[in-house]
């Protein structure tokens, strides 16, 4: 590990901001993260799934990411500057500041952060070049304006922005290998309407599934919803709100799918079983690859 990557790992920037003049004002989610407050400037404080201790600002600016970034923002050092004072910490007189078992943040949700990135760090795409590569019309994602996104990382991932019944709360992340889900977020639904008046409600495990199955009924206006996995009690409850239609339930052809379409069924009366008549899935059934 090098020694910037070392910085991050080892030195609890909770600890550090209270040395800083910061105190908690709230510990929540068994100790899954803490905000943080010094005069008018509140910052929430957690670890990643990678072990890196990571800040955000509540007021939704620049200001986030590592240690590194906490104390060149508040003291206009040089990182060569900042790397002498964080290196004075990982002596031996630094066991003060060691992260502590209940400091490691996981499953952390903040819905401030997840509209930051949702709005800084993705673009709203009328039609993505992963979705076409695999099989879905340029005109079947075009039906669907500002329902998928892309990253403006070098990643360029295909975003599809997830919702509760508080607002966005989520998104999953699809793109060559990867399937992912953005970091302090949690499911909801991905629901994308047609510019149309629809004709039916197509409910499917993935965002993907949900394009595919519209690609393979295009004389149909679809309202597109994902799960992003097996249906939830808080899904349903959203669920229940789209209007009146015919539901088809477009899960995959596995036991867990059968599952989701029995617990719709149990739900709404009006919701039908369309199972992927070739491979898995609906897009496996789209580009003819079991």
């Amino acid at each position: 590990m090098d020694e910037l990557n070392s910085f991050k790992a080892t030195i609890s920037l909770i600890e550090y901001a209270e040395r800083e003049g910061y105190t908690r004002t709230l510990s929540k989610g068994r100790g899954r993260y803490a905000e943080m407050k010094s005069g008018s400037d509140t910052i929430v404080v957690r670890r990643d799934s990678g072990g890196h201790w990571e800040y955000f600002n509540r007021d939704g600016g620049p200001d986030r990411g590592s240690i590194i970034d906490f104390v060149q923002r508040r003291t206009g050092m040089s990182l060569g500057h900042v790397r002498k004072r964080l290196r004075s910490l990982t002596g031996s007189g630094f066991s003060q500041f060691s992260p502590t078992a209940q400091a490691s943040f996981t499953n952390y949700f903040d819905r401030e952060s997840v509209k930051y990135t949702l709005k800084h760090d993705v673009l709203i795409v009328q039609t993505h070049p992963y979705l076409t590569s695999r099989g879905i019309p340029e005109a079947i994602q075009a039906r669907y304006p500002r329902s998928i996104g892309m990253g403006k990382d070098c990643w360029h991932n295909a975003v599809f922005p997830h919702r509760d019944d508080g607002g966005w709360c989520g998104a999953e992340l699809k793109n060559r290998n990867f399937t992912g889900f953005i970091k302090d977020s949690k499911r909801g639904i991905w629901l994308a309407r047609p510019a149309a008046q629809a004709d039916a409600i197509a409910v499917a495990e993935t965002a993907i599934d949900a394009l595919s199955y519209a690609a393979l009924h295009p004389d149909l206006q679809l309202i597109l919803v994902s799960l992003s996995g097996t249906v939830s009690p808080d899904q349903v409850a959203m669920l229940a709100l789209l209007p009146q239609l015919p539901m088809h339930t477009c899960t995959d052809a596995d036991a867990a799918g059968d599952r989701c379409a029995e617990v719709l069924a149990t739900e709404f009366s009006r919701a039908e079983r369309h199972r992927p008549p070739a491979g898995k899935d609906w897009n496996d059934t789209l580009r003819g690859t079991p």
